[in-house]
């Protein structure tokens, strides 16, 4: 990856980093989830995470949290994946290379493709595909364990999570909106942010009922 390209992909992410973990259906605000009415059941084999042992001597909260959800999210079996998200996912991840074509001069994106990368388009495709597979089996997995803990984001703490993921990546709205070209909330529901603070919330208490167990 060139160094031009590194700088757009961190500026593009860094929210996503900052925002959490890569996770209403638990959030009363119609439209948000993007997994909203899915029985994940039809989807993921969820294993038994309560029972699953990690390291508790670690002292780092997060360094727990990373510990535990690789742990179960290795140990979930995927049935099938649900077209609707992965599609998403795909195009999202497809949308951010395309302008890095017209960026670097070339006629098309296949040529972009073959010529940065090294490999020809389908193989690319084929990539692009398993990553958005990979973020939807993440997103399936921690709504399927919110749901079934009872652990929710209401609207006030999801307003209140974006408002602080603004201030951690040292943004206004305005320098936001000029970044990325559309609101915050906007950005929040394109890219399914909710996923990853509710990917937080899940993980501290899985932790915390580890800890005590």
């Amino acid at each position: 990856i060139k160094r031009k390209q590194i700088r757009t992909i961190v500026v593009l992410l860094i929210f996503v980093v900052l925002c959490g973990v890569g996770i209403a259906r638990t959030i009363n605000d119609a439209g948000r989830s993007a997994y909203a009415g899915l029985n994940f059941d039809k989807y993921i084999v969820v294993p038994d995470y309560k029972e699953m042992e990690i390291d508790l001597s670690e002292s780092d909260e997060d360094a727990l949290q990373r510990q535990l959800w690789s742990r179960i999210l290795s140990e979930t079996e995927v049935k099938k994946y649900p077209k609707k998200q992965v599609k998403k996912y795909y195009m999202n991840n497809l949308e951010h290379y395309e302008p890095l074509s017209v960026d670097y001069g070339y006629e098309t994106f296949t040529d972009y493709v073959k010529n940065e990368y090294g490999i020809e388009m389908e193989a690319f495709e084929e990539q692009l595909m398993a990553y958005a597979e990979s973020e939807v089996k993440n997103d399936m997995l921690v709504y399927a364990i919110a749901e079934k803990e009872g652990i929710t984001i209401g609207k006030e703490e999801y307003e209140k999570l974006l408002e602080q993921a603004l201030k951690d990546a040292g943004m206004d709205r305005e320098t936001f909106e000029e970044q990325f070209g559309m609101t915050l909330e906007a950005y929040a529901k394109e890219k399914n942010l909710e996923a990853g603070f509710l990917q937080n919330k899940v993980l501290q208490v899985l932790v915390e009922d580890l800890q005590e167990a």
